[in-house]
């Protein structure tokens, strides 16, 4: 069984480690300052692995796992907390003034528009197209004909990305569980080791999870 233990856990942690490695790499941190996830998120993490990798390590590398993911799993949390709210607040207030807009004209192409960035940046793609197409009927000059046609070909192609996510291939999410399982099993075995396979596994499951942050929203000039 020692032999076992150590080779799931020799497999999980270097699926764990590169994925860490990967967000690194590519600033794919979510909401981590990239010196705080180097810190905690690579550094602590790898020096945990290199400890483990032997019967006799010293006992305190037991707590390095759990308390730096730990760490980085509250602080990214709390981070990405705050600024959905704030987002969310900005964009309900946005909507808000939209809606009075057309409540006091129902042919204000200027509040569709509004309507329509809000709606493309939550994510929304086939309200913000309608929206947008309203605005563009209402009054051309809000929306020119050639932006009108860009915006129409992005939020379609979008739509179309909705739907192959949806759609898309399970086994990424099989492997993932796979080992998952194979962590919480080393757990009964080698709690030291098993420990550390599942801290490791639910950070990296959260970090390449999407942001519940609604999205704001650049591209469409004001």
């Amino acid at each position: 069984m020692g032999v076992f233990s150590l080779v799931a856990y020799q497999i999980c942690m270097f699926y764990g480690i590169c994925a860490l490695a990967s967000a690194w790499m590519w600033n794919s941190t979510r909401s981590i300052g990239i010196i705080r996830f180097s810190i905690f998120g690579i550094a602590l993490p790898l020096a945990c692995c290199l400890f483990n990798l032997f019967e006799k390590s010293l006992w305190w590398s037991f707590a390095i796992m759990p308390l730096t993911l730990g760490y980085l799993l509250f602080h990214g949390n709390r981070n990405e907390r705050i600024a959905r709210l704030e987002l969310t607040a900005m964009q309900e207030d946005e909507l808000r003034r939209a809606d009075a807009m057309i409540a006091r004209d129902p042919l204000n192409a200027t509040a569709y528009w509004m309507r329509g960035k809000v709606y493309e940046a939550r994510e929304q793609f086939a309200a913000a197209l309608d929206a947008y197409r309203r605005s563009h009927e209402l009054c051309p000059k809000t929306i020119s004909d050639p932006e009108s046609e860009h915006l129409s070909d992005w939020l379609k192609a979008a739509l179309e990305r909705q739907a192959q996510q949806r759609s898309r291939p399970m086994w990424p999410s099989v492997l993932k569980n796979a080992l998952l399982f194979i962590g919480l099993i080393l757990c009964f075995f080698d709690s030291r080791r098993g420990v550390d396979v599942v801290c490791l596994l639910i950070f990296v499951r959260w970090l390449r999870s999407e942001p519940r942050i609604p999205a704001s929203n650049d591209r469409v000039a004001t």
